[in-house]
């Protein structure tokens, strides 16, 4: 089963990115799906699949204008998030590129988004999983979030201390407050990871919140005005012909939250695995992780804990983290791919046995001045490499037994059809297949030449490998 991968390498956290519009950087995607799409045909990816294609954009490819900048008007660094409101039309917008692509799994980055702990009206509804809109159907479990968040809290990998890296900007909850005395997106100001026993107080709607004071060691109180009112996620969302299929919200806090007092970063337990039908038949394991989450091993852990089965095709968007060959996780023969706004670490990697080998990419192209990178990948299903196998048998077997009297015509299908087993081309070994054993209505291929001579040994052989 072949996909063609489409990686996006756009530099989401640099002005020339963050200045535009959502808007224009919706129809600067939509530009590169198109391109994309118009490669389908170009690599010959069968139409008979559900999913062609696979596009994936970087981590942030939807947040605030000038998000993680400095702004002098107010002295501040502007936050990530965009509102729920925004959020909902967006997806709407990108529900609109998927339906005019069909055939390609599009995964547009993702998008940072707050919400509110307290359910608006018609927010106790469940949504309809193709159109994402709200139904008249009632929630399992209405009402207050702030339990649910709690206690969901409970749950992650505990990153106080556990990270150099982390451990050293970490309860800077007061800078939330104060004014920025630096500029750009290296100050300390604003940039912040309150420990999870700040995040429970924050959840819970405590308005004196205790954190580490970085200067004395001690523990001491934050008295905000109000309970914090909004919780944050960072969403990659899953489309597929004009449907959302899933949405992966990030697990991992890197200074997600930056520079306000109103909202807390929240992960969710939805599991980062998901089973997704790439043609009428079969259905292929997605894991999804985003960013941090890939560096700490988010997925293996989720995999492990919630005894999920190994992805076949382990997706990462981030903006930016290192490839650890160590936290990919696929199937034998699965792959890796990561769509990341540092161009070198946007790869492919498949998996031959416990060694994941780096694919190179088939072409690049520029769209809106970034690169766009093409991938061809192939996936045997267990049917195929059945089906594989058993050629390869007959194709041994006759090989073995032939004599110097066998026809030419069955001695080039030999080669051709050796050569179509190595290369594990399914689809080019039907249709020769089809056409050497004289079936009804079977094109002759391209460089196929003539059918074998029907009732003879190599036909009786093929046609038991290929009833």
């Amino acid at each position: 089963m072949d996909f063609l991968v489409g990686l996006w390498s756009v530099p989401t956290h640099t002005t020339p990115f963050t200045k535009a519009t959502l808007s224009s950087r919706c129809t600067t995607l939509e530009n590169a799906v198109q391109r994309f799409a118009a490669k389908l045909g170009t690599y010959a990816i069968p139409g008979g699949q559900k999913i062609r294609g696979i596009f994936v954009a970087p981590e942030y490819f939807l947040s605030h204008r000038f998000a993680d900048h400095y702004n002098p008007t107010n002295n501040s660094v502007v936050e990530r998030t965009i509102s729920y409101e925004e959020k909902e039309a967006f997806v709407q917008t990108l529900r609109g590129i998927s339906r005019d692509n069909p055939g390609i799994l599009l995964i547009p980055g993702t998008i940072a988004w707050k919400k509110t702990f307290e359910r608006k009206d018609g927010q106790n509804f469940k949504r309809d999983p193709r159109t994402h809109q709200r139904t008249l159907v009632p929630k399992d479990a209405p009402g207050d979030r702030r339990v649910r968040l709690g206690n969901e809290l409970d749950y992650f990998i505990n990153l106080d201390g556990g990270h150099q890296f982390m451990r050293q900007a970490r309860e800077r909850f007061e800078d939330r407050s104060r004014p920025v005395t630096g500029g750009g997106t290296t100050s300390t100001v604003g940039m912040h990871v309150p420990s999870v026993n700040a995040k429970r107080d924050l959840v819970s709607g405590k308005t004196t919140v205790l954190v580490n004071d970085p200067s004395t060691g001690t523990l001491r109180g934050i008295v905000a005005p109000q309970p914090v009112p909004y919780y944050m996620r960072n969403t990659a969302y899953v489309f597929l012909d004009n449907e959302v299929l899933y949405k992966y919200h990030k697990k991992g806090d890197f200074f997600e939250s930056i520079n306000t007092t109103d909202h807390v970063f929240v992960p969710s337990m939805k599991s980062p695995v998901v089973p997704i039908a790439v043609d009428n038949t079969n259905s292929l394991r997605f894991g999804f992780e985003i960013c941090l989450d890939h560096n700490i091993g988010m997925l293996g852990g989720f995999i492990s804990k919630q005894a999920l089965n190994t992805p076949h095709i382990h997706v990462v968007c981030s903006a930016a983290v290192r490839n650890n060959t160590a936290n990919m996780h696929t199937v034998d023969r699965g792959f890796f791919i990561h769509a990341s706004s540092y161009e070198p670490y946007t790869v492919v990697y498949g998996r031959n046995g416990g060694t994941m080998v780096k694919a190179m990419p088939e072409e690049t192209i520029d769209v809106g001045g970034w690169e766009l990178g093409i991938w061809r990948i192939r996936y045997i299903l267990p049917e195929e490499a059945t089906f594989l196998t058993n050629v390869r048998n007959a194709l041994d077997r006759y090989n073995r037994e032939k004599t110097i009297m066998a026809s030419k015509e069955s001695k080039n299908a030999l080669t051709v059809l050796r050569r179509l087993v190595n290369d594990e081309d399914v689809n080019g070994l039907r249709a020769h297949l089809n056409w050497y054993l004289g079936r009804v209505g079977a094109v002759q291929p391209v460089g196929a030449g003539a059918k074998i001579p029907a009732g003879k040994r190599f036909a009786t052989l093929l046609t038991a490998a290929y009833p």
